[in-house]
């Protein structure tokens, strides 16, 4: 049975909020390697994810659904957002720094 693109992006939104709750931990826990790891692997299965949902799923809405251009639009800023945000966790638990790594991906948790 073939799988539509809302299935995928359903659960890779699941396995996305897993991986960050997992980073979180790690940060939180000052497991600093660990939180690195962690945080790059969310940034990976977080790329596969936006582009699946750029290059396929938005499309697809904007042909099936164009109402909800407007929407899809400011989702689009918000994937820009959420790379941006990631680097930054990046960069700070690669210089081995968790007193800031934690918030951002807090809060991206959160959503």
């Amino acid at each position: 049975m073939e799988r539509s693109v809302a299935n995928k992006v359903a659960t890779q939104h699941k396995l996305l909020k897993s991986q960050t709750s997992a980073a979180h931990s790690a940060i939180e826990g000052g497991q600093s390697s660990e939180a690195a790891r962690r945080v790059e692997r969310l940034a990976r299965t977080l790329e596969l994810h936006l582009t699946l949902e750029e290059e396929h799923y938005f499309p697809q809405m904007r042909t099936t659904q164009p109402h909800l251009a407007d929407e899809l639009d400011r989702l689009l800023v918000e994937h820009v957002e959420l790379r941006d945000v990631l680097r930054k966790v990046i960069d700070l638990l690669s210089g081995d720094d968790l007193s800031g790594g934690g918030a951002p991906v807090r809060a991206e948790g959160a959503a």
